[in-house]
């Protein structure tokens, strides 16, 4: 225990400590946690700009 330090205040700051980094843990999960399947979005989004752009040509084309 640090000289100086009560043992109340050595244990209230250990277990601020602990639950700080509990805390911070669980927020960065559910930070990325969102960005599962991601990869499914993105090939969706891709798909539906082919074809508009797809169609943007054939009409470009056409005239």
């Amino acid at each position: 225990m640090p000289y100086g330090i009560s043992t109340t205040q050595y244990f209230t700051a250990l277990a601020s400590f602990l639950a700080a980094g509990i805390a911070g843990s669980s927020i960065v999960f559910h930070m990325y946690k969102p960005l599962e399947g991601i990869e499914k979005q993105v090939e969706e989004e891709k798909e539906k700009l082919r074809e508009e752009f797809t169609k943007y040509c054939e009409k470009k084309a056409g005239k």
